[in-house]
């Protein structure tokens, strides 16, 4: 569409005062080159006017899906999207920078800055939990911008495929044992060599070190929501949508759609997250694959969708998802790992309490927790889940010490999974609050979990 510019003239635009900038600048230009307005281009890619003039501007983050619709929609052929992986690394760039100046910030303020709550030792630790938790995000982060396109310019030999794969399974281990500092630690040199393994071998040796790639990058994307960084985990899980398309395996990219509905889900957006879900439970549906592992990654995605419904307030579509993922684990008839999905009609059940707790039906999600085999389920981090969720059944019950002490359990269990999880700390902070006498047990978690 071409014509003349209408309303005021546009305000100038720096491109050199940083990379946002450049994006922004260059989509103006070519907006502007195809005669179109702000509204028009937000109509062709699905936004409102303001959203471009803030990315023209530099004032709003631009998302891997924004810029990729607006590539498409103004034939860009790539010229945007290239210019995104620069922009997203200075923008975290910059959020790191904030994070260490309220280090130090607190840190002048000394031991009282919590208000009094903990001791000395109880800020150091929450100081050096973050600082830890930083640092690892930092280091994923390096390794996700150090994108493959850059691997074969890297010495040495490409990781043979069954050694990159054992790498693979171990980082996938850790996780579940929820050992996310150790996990932390080995990701960012294990996604190096799977990027030189995907760059540097040849034919179908090099469609499944895509595939291995892929799983990496979902690894990284549920390490770094543990971790609480969001937007860096948009970034691994769009890196694992891309590798599981090259590789030309239908379970992967199932797989990675699943990750891509995680990271939604922890962004609050669960309709997006719904749909995602869905649309990669159809595709997997509809594939010719059959066997154990597709039912375990078709099931663990309708457990995910169920959970996006929930919510979102719909009752009536989480449990019809959860019907069908219980159809699928029927059908397996056996508690699995495939694809480190840990489906099986085991998983399914703690999805309804989970899910019950989420829809706030807190007297439910007891009773069926009394249902629930735990033992059956082996990974560590779902238990340790499950134990937290009938927590806060137990917590939206008033039911406190029994809700403590299946906390303490969980953290016996899995103790980096309870100290990251959000919910928990609001949990005990929400029971310290009624309390009328704080105990030393439940003095001592709440100083473990850094909860005033």
């Amino acid at each position: 569409m071409q014509g003349k510019p209408r309303g005021r003239p546009p305000k100038p635009l720096d491109p050199d005062a940083s990379h946002a900038a450049r994006l922004g600048a260059e989509l103006r230009e070519r907006r502007v080159a195809r005669g179109l307005t702000l509204q028009e281009l937000g109509d062709l890619v699905g936004c409102c006017p303001q959203q471009v003039s803030s990315v023209e501007h530099a004032k709003a983050i631009a998302s891997a899906p924004f810029v990729r619709a607006c590539d498409a929609a103004l034939d860009a052929e790539g010229g945007l999207e290239d210019l995104l992986p620069a922009v997203l690394l200075e923008r975290m760039a910059q959020r790191d920078e904030r994070a260490a100046a309220r280090r130090t910030d607190s840190l002048s303020l000394g031991p009282t800055f919590t208000g009094g709550a903990l001791d000395d030792a109880g800020a150091r630790a929450g100081v050096d939990a973050s600082s830890g938790a930083d640092r690892a995000v930092a280091a994923i982060r390096q390794a996700l911008m150090s994108h493959e396109m850059f691997a074969s310019e890297s010495p040495g030999p490409a990781v043979e495929l069954g050694e990159l794969y054992r790498r693979v399974n171990s980082g996938w281990c850790a996780f579940q044992a929820s050992q996310y500092a150790l996990l932390a630690d080995q990701l960012p040199a294990t996604l190096a060599h799977a990027q030189l393994a995907a760059r540097r071998h040849d034919g179908r040796e090099r469609l499944a070190a895509a595939g291995l790639l892929s799983l990496l990058y979902q690894l990284a994307t549920v390490a770094l929501l543990k971790l609480g960084d969001v937007q860096t985990a948009w970034l691994a899980a769009d890196h694992g949508i891309a590798a599981a398309e090259r590789c030309e395996q239908p379970l992967v990219l199932g797989s990675a759609g699943r990750m891509l509905t995680y990271v939604f889900l922890d962004a609050g957006e669960c309709d997006k997250a719904l749909q995602l879900g869905l649309a990669a439970a159809v595709r997997l549906e509809h594939s010719p694959r059959t066997g154990a592992t597709r039912l375990s990654v078709l099931g663990a995605l309708y457990l995910k969708c169920a959970v996006a419904a929930a919510r979102r307030g719909d009752r009536s579509s989480a449990i019809k998802l959860l019907s069908k993922a219980d159809r699928a684990a029927n059908e397996l008839d056996a508690d699995r790992n495939d694809f480190w999905t840990a489906f099986g009609p085991t998983n399914v059940a703690v999805h309804t309490v989970s899910i019950a707790v989420e829809l706030g039906e807190h007297g439910y999600a007891l009773k069926q927790a009394r249902r629930v085999r735990l033992s059956r389920l082996a990974v560590p981090e779902r238990r340790a889940q499950h134990l937290l969720d009938v927590a806060t059944a137990h917590g939206q019950s008033r039911q406190d010490t029994e809700a403590i002490q299946l906390v303490l359990a969980a953290e016996k269990l899995a103790a980096e999974e309870v100290r990251l999880r959000p919910t928990t700390r609001a949990l005990i902070g929400d029971i310290l609050h009624r309390a009328p006498v704080v105990g030393g047990e439940l003095r001592e978690l709440a100083h473990r979990l850094a909860v005033a």
